[in-house]
């Protein structure tokens, strides 16, 4: 039986260690990883045809109007001295806005509505397991804002 050279083992070896050597390649920084920041494109002004108008309650339940307006690529509202953007939630049999800076009484928060039949609907008052009131001056559990045709 021969022997293999040495002379030709030793540069084998070596080259089989530059390649596959133990230490890993370092990883990619987090950065590379990441996916890009999420930052939905505009819906252009048609796609809000269907809220944009004016919407008004039964006067003799609460004196609220709300106006939907579409603009800057956006949904806004304006209502009582107050405006802001309106954040659009669809789902599939729903179609939820949320009025971003129209305040409830208690808790302070974002006022929320649905959309249903080209109306508006506010619960204005919850319950005794979770009691809010969203407009203190109406005394009714929901408010339906019915939109106006244009003058």
């Amino acid at each position: 039986m021969r022997a293999f050279p040495l002379v030709l083992a030793v540069p084998v070896v070596l080259s089989a260690l530059a390649c596959g050597g133990s230490e890993p390649a370092p990883a990619p920084p987090a950065s590379a990883l990441a996916p890009p920041p999420f930052a939905p494109a505009p819906a252009p002004p048609s796609a809000y045809g269907p809220y944009v108008g004016n919407y008004v309650g039964d006067r003799s339940v609460c004196a609220l109007e709300i106006e939907l307006v579409a603009q800057g690529g956006k949904l806004t509202f304006r209502s009582g001295g107050v405006a802001g953007d309106v954040v659009l939630t669809r789902q599939p049999d729903e179609t939820y806005l949320t009025f971003v800076g129209l305040k409830g009484a208690s808790p302070p928060d974002d006022v929320q509505a649905a959309f249903m039949d080209g109306k508006v609907v506010i619960q204005n008052s919850g319950n005794a397991m979770n009691p809010y009131t969203r407009f203190a001056q109406c005394d009714a559990k929901y408010l339906e804002l019915v939109k106006q045709a244009p003058k």
